[in-house]
């Protein structure tokens, strides 16, 4: 009797090892619970995150710099189109206007556009972080989700969280 007791606890601890080593962790627990869903808008949490903020400020001053590098050469279009000058030295100019125009341009790029990637990059890190912070199971963006209720919507407590995570 004692053996057929034992017997039978070791089966039943070998089947409860067999069936939660076969479904722990895989997609078949995950369809035992609920899913967590929450959403961040990556458009206002991008605006609102103070390193992309700080780049758009710097970006700005830069690029009021660089507009008022081509003043010069609009008031110099502005008084050849008064005075009625040749439309030859008037595309000169309108040529050399768009000329530095497209430099000015080009420098404010291959300086912000690997910064701002970056951010990104560390936001969207921040996110991840986040949902393994929160027991989040599934984070959605507005880049792919056609319609979130708003009681899903965590973009605003994540944004004050990645802000306290940003590293200026």
């Amino acid at each position: 009797m004692r053996k057929k007791s034992i017997l039978f606890t070791f089966v039943i601890f070998a089947v409860f090892l067999v069936v939660t080593s076969s479904f722990g962790g895989t997609a078949k627990t995950a369809a035992l619970k609920a899913p967590v869903i929450a959403f961040i808008d990556f458009d206002i949490a991008g605006q609102k995150f103070v390193i992309t903020k700080d780049l758009m400020e710097e970006y700005q001053a830069d690029a009021e710099y660089y507009n008022s590098l081509l003043k010069p050469i609009e008031d110099e279009l502005k008084r050849l189109q008064t005075l009625g000058e040749s439309s030859t030295t008037f595309q000169l100019k309108v040529n050399e206007y768009q000329l530095q125009q497209q430099k000015y341009q080009n420098q404010l790029q291959t300086k912000y556009n690997p910064k701002l990637e970056t951010a990104n990059n560390k936001l969207l890190e921040l996110a991840k972080e986040y949902a393994r912070l929160n027991g989040i199971d599934i984070l959605l963006t507005n880049k792919v989700a056609v319609f979130i209720d708003d009681m899903y919507d965590v973009t605003e407590e994540f944004v004050v969280y990645a802000n306290s995570k940003a590293s200026r």
